[in-house]
């Protein structure tokens, strides 16, 4: 979702408008479900996904009108299994999506510079559309971002609408609220972006941060050795640290509830000891690499210390989905999977 807003940035930054499609309500077994987005260029370009070829071609089109006269639209998208079973596909059901026209406005570029990451902020945000007119085709639609500790960005809705959100904030998937004080809202909750931390660079992590980054995940590398621990090995990741040693890795993490974290050093004594520093953060996820026979006796080691199966149950070990991998890239994609699927948990 990210390179989505980021290329939205970059176009309004260039005083060129774009549309942006966002799914508000996904019904059957869609291959996008609701917040999904899509951008939509003058040049009949896109980025992002909502549903595949045939659902974003129709969009595409469908879009034409809003470059011609400027606005948002409130559409139903209908694809049966019979359609979808034609065009190569496994997918039918409906899908609501609202397209709205974004004028390159300094407000509009505010909002898409804080979503792109690159403004400060790293807290759950609310993104709202406030739409002019009545559904489903609309005058206006202006955007805005309300963050979790108070700060705005784009354009302001009103304290009355401040007031819903707080009292009953959308969790899952965009609400819609009809006639709010003269306008329509169309509101989504987004979620920070999962933060990966992989800790050891060697011929495993290489690949795991090529596949994570295309995944949006944001990616920092900690290990001891400079000779590995470098942008050139790892053009993808955010961010790269070189240690004094790895007693010290976790010093001045921000670890949350939207953490990953990824153990797979050179060392078993390095692995343990940091398997025991990461039991201690709140992170949605812990993965070690290693044997049945060495995560036995890691796990051992740490019951003696004083860890219950309660604590060890959150480690996956070994790390990865078993597809019966060997070598570094299908390790790599076992892991990334495994990942994957838990941050599709944590969203439900």
């Amino acid at each position: 979702m990210k390179s989505v807003y980021l290329a939205i940035y970059e176009c309004l930054k260039k005083k060129q408008p774009v549309i942006l499609a966002t799914v508000t309500k996904s019904m059957g077994s869609t291959p996008r479900k609701a917040g999904a987005k899509m951008a939509i260029f003058e040049d009949g370009s896109i980025i992002g996904s909502i549903g595949g070829g045939a659902i974003e071609a129709a969009v595409t089109k469908t879009a034409g009108q809003l470059w011609d006269q400027p606005g948002a639209l409130l559409k139903e998208y209908k694809l049966d299994s019979r359609k979808a079973a034609a065009l190569g596909m496994i997918c039918g059901g409906e899908q609501q999506i609202l397209l709205s026209f974004v004028e390159p406005d300094p407000k509009h570029l505010e909002v898409f510079e804080a979503l792109a990451g690159l403004g400060s902020s790293n807290q759950p945000r609310y993104l709202f559309t406030k739409l002019e007119g009545d559904s489903p085709r609309f005058g206006t639609a202006r955007l805005g971002l309300i963050c979790a500790q108070g700060q705005k960005a784009g354009f302001e809705p009103g304290p009355e609408f401040e007031a819903v959100i707080q009292k009953d904030p959308p969790d899952r998937g965009p609400l819609f609220l009809n006639n709010f004080h003269g306008y329509n809202y169309i509101v989504e909750k987004l979620s920070s972006q999962a933060q990966l931390f992989i800790f050891g660079a060697g011929h495993v992590a290489r690949p795991t941060v090529a596949m994570a980054a295309m995944l949006g995940f944001e990616i920092t590398v900690l290990d001891d050795r400079p000779e590995f621990a470098n942008k050139d090995n790892f053009p993808q990741a955010h961010y790269v640290t070189v240690l004094n040693n790895f007693t010290e890795a976790f010093s001045g993490l921000p670890l949350s509830d939207n953490a990953f974290l990824v153990i797979i050093t050179r060392g078993h004594s390095h692995d343990q000891m940091l398997l025991e520093k990461a039991l201690e953060s709140p992170s949605a996820y812990i993965g070690m690499i290693g044997s049945k026979n060495k995560v036995k006796t890691c796990f051992e080691s740490l019951k003696q210390k004083g860890w219950s199966k309660t604590d060890l149950d959150r480690v996956y070990a070994p790390i990865g989905i078993d597809i019966g991998s060997e070598t570094p890239e299908e390790i790599a994609v076992s892991i990334v999977a495994q990942l994957i699927q838990v941050r599709s948990q944590c969203k439900k």
